[in-house]
């Protein structure tokens, strides 16, 4: 929140006078995410969301179980921004745009033909070998991001005209998500001049988000501010449908009873599939 709170003052200030607010949202916390679903929804009332960014990643964390019963990579990573994105569902409109930010690193995801919940959030860690852990949970939430977007964009682009897209903002961009490990930090650091900077970083999300040139666009993974083709599995169908339908048990079963829920559309599918 600090550093959010930094960059404020000169949000506000700028020549476009836009004002910025801030909600705390912990994606470790699936009671967090509601909360600060539920403040927006009550600061918009019956304004709508334009554009809903998914950029909040974790990476080089330990195995760990969150309290609501999920891995913590898994959990930041994929779940929690899912929940986040239907619970603000009622928000978004025709020409509304979900992006996600994925990263190249899908192509690491060890995942087959067929998903479990154990894929969607692992309840043991796999592997005793620290590297191999991270490398492993990261990717496979990452390809995670684009099969949930490829869920968002089979259920809402031909019915309700709001578009969903995932992006890759580049490789080894030297933000915070390294603050876990001193040493990756000073790697990311060391790369700076062979590597996007910040403003690079960006340009990608900004033109899905707010182009015109990108108005219409739907169930995507853009790199470099274009369309590219990710990985065989990020483009199976059948495996976007298995993610959806296990990630969307899940989150039922981790948040009954609490409000505000779930949307009903979601639930209405046999097996919560297309």
């Amino acid at each position: 929140m600090a550093g959010v709170d930094d960059f404020k003052p000169r949000f506000n200030s700028s020549s476009t006078a836009l004002e910025c607010e801030v909600i705390k949202c912990d994606l470790s916390r699936l009671a967090s995410v509601r909360h600060a679903a539920q403040s927006l929804r009550n600061r918009l009332g019956e304004r709508k969301l334009d554009v809903v960014i998914l950029n909040a990643a974790v990476v080089l964390l330990p195995f760990q179980i969150t309290e609501d019963g999920f891995e913590i990579t898994h959990q930041v990573n994929h779940l929690a921004q899912m929940y986040l994105t239907l619970l603000l569902s009622p928000l978004l409109e025709r020409a509304s745009r979900i992006v996600s930010l994925t990263s190249g690193s899908h192509e690491w995801s060890t995942f087959g033909e067929e998903l479990s919940e154990e894929d969607i959030s692992p309840t043991a860690a796999t592997t005793a070998i620290a590297p191999l852990w991270y490398k492993r949970a990261y990717g496979n939430t990452k390809l995670l991001n684009i099969l949930m977007i490829k869920g968002f964009h089979e259920r809402w682009f031909k019915s309700k005209g709001i578009l969903a897209n995932a992006v890759h903002p580049g490789d080894m961009i030297h933000t915070n998500i390294t603050r876990n490990s001193w040493l990756a930090w000073l790697g990311f650091l060391a790369l700076t001049p062979f590597t996007k900077n910040l403003e690079q970083g960006a340009a990608t999300t900004v033109l899905v988000a707010v182009s015109p040139d990108t108005a219409g666009v739907s169930g995507c993974y853009f790199d470099n501010c274009n369309i590219k083709t990710p990985s065989d599995a990020a483009q199976n169908l059948e495996l976007a449908e298995q993610a959806w339908r296990l990630s969307l048990k899940l989150l039922v079963k981790a948040t009954e009873g609490m409000t505000p829920h779930i949307p009903d559309e979601f639930l209405m599918d046999e097996m919560f599939g297309f």
